[in-house]
């Protein structure tokens, strides 16, 4: 049996479990996914289990997703979130968080061609991994004017000279107005992201994605709601970088969406239906 583990600083409730439980009913195999709290210390030690044939394929979320590209033999960047054993027994990493970004962008931004949103700024609030991964994805989406807002703008700047491509402003600094996106992506909590910039009333109103799911995401959503934006939370953005890692392991694609109906129950179609 095939044995996949998620590793994070507190994952004792995350929903992949649940994602990749439905992910092995599709596919019809024999596999368990289980999650584990985990210091930074210890990461290396799994790896080296995997690549000894322990585990057949690790998911890492915060803080370890930088960590745990530096430890791999084959890596596609410098953010990591999911690792697999190559065939000549290589550990390779691939960061499935762009895919699951990418989908909601598509979702979202509904806009006749590119050239409707390549004058147009998008914003990302934070500079941590899951931030890096929101620039490559709005890169990828055709945006040109990519601006990573974050307290430590120094420190920002240093964690996007691994990729490029964006500029920094100080958090609290900007607006909302000419931008078409805002992705938060930071450590904030509840309606903190509020504070990141200015969100002027005006009717042109960028779409807004929290790339967290659950209650401390959706208060902040719910406050940009009230205010008149389309705020969505990382629902869709969980369940499709779930399924690109189950891709990565097994060689074929399943369905996302009956993935996330698995994982967040009733609360699924509400998340669906506003995407």
């Amino acid at each position: 049996m095939k044995r996949f583990l998620l590793l994070g600083e507190n994952v004792a409730h995350s929903l992949s479990p649940a994602l990749h439980q439905n992910a092995y009913v599709q596919l019809g195999v024999e596999a368990t996914y289980e999650a584990r709290s985990i210091s930074m210390r210890d990461l290396g030690g799994y790896v080296n289990d995997m690549r000894a044939g322990v585990w057949a394929g690790i998911n890492v979320t915060a803080p370890l997703k930088f960590a745990a590209s530096a430890l791999c033999d084959r890596e596609e960047g410098p953010v990591v979130n999911t690792l697999w054993r190559g065939l000549d027994g290589a550990v390779c990493g691939a960061n499935t968080d762009i895919a699951g970004l990418a989908a909601m962008l598509a979702k979202n931004l509904h806009v006749a061609s590119m050239e409707d949103v390549r004058p147009a700024k998008a914003y990302v609030l934070g500079a941590g991994a899951t931030a890096l991964s929101a620039v490559e994805a709005l890169r990828a989406a055709g945006f040109v004017r990519v601006v990573v807002v974050a307290r430590d703008v120094a420190r920002a700047e240093r964690v996007l000279d691994r990729i490029g491509g964006a500029a920094v402003v100080a958090w609290g600094a900007c607006s909302v107005v000419g931008s078409a996106v805002v992705v938060q992506a930071s450590s904030a909590q509840g309606d903190e992201p509020l504070e990141a910039l200015s969100w002027e009333s005006s009717t042109a109103r960028p779409v807004v994605i929290d790339v967290r799911y659950g209650a401390n995401a959706s208060l902040f959503a719910e406050r940009l709601r009230g205010m008149g934006y389309v705020a969505h939370t990382g629902e869709r953005m969980l369940a499709v970088q779930a399924a690109e890692a189950v891709q990565k392991w097994f060689g074929v694609y399943v369905d996302a969406e009956r993935m996330g109906l698995a994982a967040f129950a009733e609360a699924w179609p509400v998340a669906h239906n506003a995407f």
